[in-house]
């Protein structure tokens, strides 16, 4: 048996390394994070090689004292906590004091630092956690941090490291993460010398949203505020047709700092369900402010995992936040007939100098790059800067469309049909396009759920019982929730060990359910907020739904197409069916007298 001993700290902190410093972003992270708890209002991360040779941050924030930077890079030292006491309060973006030393174990450090009230800083060089070199030096306030050849000393850890522009890629998310949370901060990002993002730092979320996402997703988007529960959601979500086919537009803040939750991602999902289409993502910047003895953030050393004393109660204030916003607004597509295509011309943010000026826009013109200090026609068409005064952000385009629900298409007119499809209406200045498939599926959808809601579930006892086996979790699960199961319209008994046998069964659009669609909703429950189980089943309720509509083509008589637009028009969304397709389409008169050029 081999003896046991005690490590020796370099080997402790390589050890330790390995959960901190995972990349260049891991890095960019954990020091900008240190920015932000030094009170920094601006902060520039610059990097060549994606940041493994080079990778540097700097901020004006108050810097460490010149007593206090070799005891900075000591494991577990942190001025961010004093004891055990102070793990339940935490509000600093750092804590746990393993970053710097972990950093300058596996790399070649250098920083520079000043505190406000002194003349000159201290400067400090460390390689491979060995200080080789210190003394006094004349530099502004705040600190840099220079960081070379991540991993020079564990090469077998560099070889892991994906492609510079990859791991340059990494370091552009986290940072763009950063700037979303911290909008207050001004954030400046400089990739082998060209600045990739530029943040203004004037607090408005909005505008660092146009920074990093552009104007087409910033004009399309919906504010958030939001309190409930002494738990505060506030940000903005994109409108349903700003969409993904992937989770990587959803931003989420506890307090500042951006986490990962699979929980919260959901229930946003939920909220967004009725209007948008299945394996499409919204996109959002929620920032969730609560107390911080609700929240762990001490879960893992990189802190964007989070376990939540309520995760419930969190996860339904940002679904209840997300549905009230959206439940106000018309999402009727508006198609105008005269698509006059311009001249796309993008305008590099990134120039910006400060609030008031501006100062070069690089504009990109038929593949060719052309520097300019003023407006710019193009076949007829001035682009001028967007940034006016303090309120730099785009100009604004964004149409007021909150209206009142029981005003949507009131005392309509049917004109007619197209291709045996298509039901056309006339209301005020507007002609609207129904597709009647979707329509009478969204109008079937929505008769079963308020039946549930109801609790007016139709039930059907079966000739022969549906024996079923479950897990002992399963088992467990069905139990505790034997009510609720049958408010369902499920009637269910024992029969055996680990098997049940369901002897009634709801009725599901004239279908009776099976046993597939009961155990999916045990799988739900055992995930989710039982309450809500029964809602998870929506895309099967709606691909039903889908089967028993009128399709396109099918004839229906005038009063049955008045019928259905009739029961259309009275729910909450009509304008999106379950699968998240539109149902109407609009056209204004003014659009269609312009292409007839009865106005210019």
């Amino acid at each position: 048996m081999h003896e046991i001993s005690i490590l020796d700290n370099k080997t402790i902190n390589k050890i330790a390394a390995g959960e901190v410093v995972e990349r260049p972003a891991s890095i960019v992270k954990e020091l900008v994070e240190n920015s932000i708890d030094a009170k920094a209002t601006a902060v520039t991360v610059e990097i060549k090689n994606g940041g493994i040779s080079l990778l540097r941050v700097t901020d004006n924030g108050f810097g460490i004292s010149k007593k206090d930077v070799k005891i900075a890079f000591i494991r577990h030292a942190t001025s961010k906590i004093k004891d055990e006491s102070d793990l339940s309060n935490i509000l600093s973006m750092g804590f746990r004091g393993e970053a710097l030393a972990s950093i300058a174990a596996i790399s070649q450090v250098e920083i520079i630092t000043k505190e406000h009230n002194e003349l000159t800083g201290v400067r400090m060089q460390i390689d491979g956690g060995i200080v080789t070199e210190e003394g006094e030096v004349g530099c502004p306030e705040g600190t840099t941090m220079v960081v070379k050849n991540i991993f020079y000393n564990t090469p077998v850890r560099r070889k892991f490291l994906k492609t510079e522009m990859t791991e340059a890629a990494y370091i552009e998310e986290i940072l763009s993460k950063m700037a979303l949370g911290h909008p207050e901060i001004s954030f400046k990002f400089i990739n082998n010398s060209n600045v990739v993002f530029y943040t203004s730092g004037n607090n408005d979320l909005n505008n660092v949203i146009f920074n990093i996402y552009g104007r087409d997703i910033t004009k399309k988007l919906l504010e958030i505020n939001d309190y409930e529960n002494n738990i505060r959601v506030e940000g903005f979500v994109g409108k349903p047709e700003v969409n993904r086919a992937n989770r990587m537009y959803e931003n989420f803040f506890i307090n500042g700092r951006y986490i990962k939750s699979t929980a919260i991602e959901n229930y946003v999902e939920d909220a967004f369900k009725p209007y948008m289409m299945i394996k499409r993502f919204p996109f959002c910047v929620l920032k969730i402010n609560m107390l911080p003895d609700e929240v762990d953030v001490n879960v893992h050393p990189t802190k964007i995992e989070v376990r939540f004393k309520e995760e419930k109660k969190v996860c339904i204030a940002v679904y209840q936040a997300i549905k009230r916003v959206l439940e106000n607004v018309s999402f009727i597509v508006d198609v105008p007939l005269n698509e006059e295509k311009e001249l796309k011309v993008e305008i590099n943010k990134t120039c910006i100098k400060d609030a008031f000026e501006v100062e070069n826009y690089l504009i990109k013109e038929n593949n060719r790059d052309t520097l300019v200090e003023k407006p710019v026609k193009v076949n007829e068409t001035y682009y001028q800067p967007d940034f006016i005064k303090q309120n730099i952000v785009h100009e604004n385009e964004n149409k007021k469309e909150i209206i009142e629900r029981k005003e949507i298409l009131k005392n309509y007119k049917i004109v007619g049909q197209i291709f045996n499809t298509y039901w056309i209406l006339e209301h005020e200045k507007n002609m609207y396009i129904i597709d009647q498939h979707a329509a009478h599926e969204k109008v079937l959808y929505e008769k079963f759920m308020n039946e549930f809601k109801s609790e007016n579930i139709i039930s059907q006892q079966l000739l022969q019982p549906m024996v079923i086996e479950v897990s002992i979790k399963e088992k467990e699960i069905i139990l505790k929730n034997i009510e609720l199961l049958k408010k369902f319209g499920f009637e269910i008994e024992e029969f055996g060990i680990n098997s049940f046998a369901i002897r009634e069964v709801p009725i599901i659009l004239n279908k009776p359910s099976n046993a597939k669609f009961f155990l999916d909703i045990i799988d739900q429950m055992l995930v989710r907020d039982v309450n809500s189980a029964y809602q998870n089943k929506e895309q099967e309720i709606a691909s039903i739904a889908c089967k028993a509509a009128v399709k396109a083509n099918d004839k229906m008589s005038f009063e049955e197409s008045k019928k259905m637009i009739d029961d259309l028009i009275k729910l909450d969304n009509p304008f999106h069916c379950p699968h998240g397709r539109p149902v109407i389409i609009a056209m204004d008169r003014y659009e269609i007298e312009k292409k007839f050029k009865r106005v210019i």
